[in-house]
């Protein structure tokens, strides 16, 4: 799986577990199932993250200064509806 198509799952998968208070147990579940009944596919699933992380990362800053620039446009703007005419 490439950096890309990992973040595409991972952002539908993050709505579902806003939606899902358990689901950060069933994910600690399968972490802890995989890693202790097939350490190897562990170790390699950990391996190929490793290979994509930094691209993973920098997506993630990325898409991090534009929710800010988001939230910062969306406030100047607030600001401007509130001048009050003539001041």
């Amino acid at each position: 799986m490439n950096a890309q198509e990992y973040l595409d799952l991972a952002r539908k998968e993050e709505r579902e577990r806003r939606n899902n208070p358990n689901q950060y147990d069933l994910y600690s579940y399968t972490y802890v199932w995989l890693k202790s009944r097939r350490p190897d596919l562990a170790k390699e699933l950990t391996e190929q993250f490793q290979e994509i992380e930094l691209q993973v990362n920098a997506a993630r800053e990325v898409e991090h200064v534009l929710q800010l620039e988001q939230l910062y446009d969306n406030r100047w703007e607030d600001l401007h509806d509130d001048d009050i005419p003539g001041l």
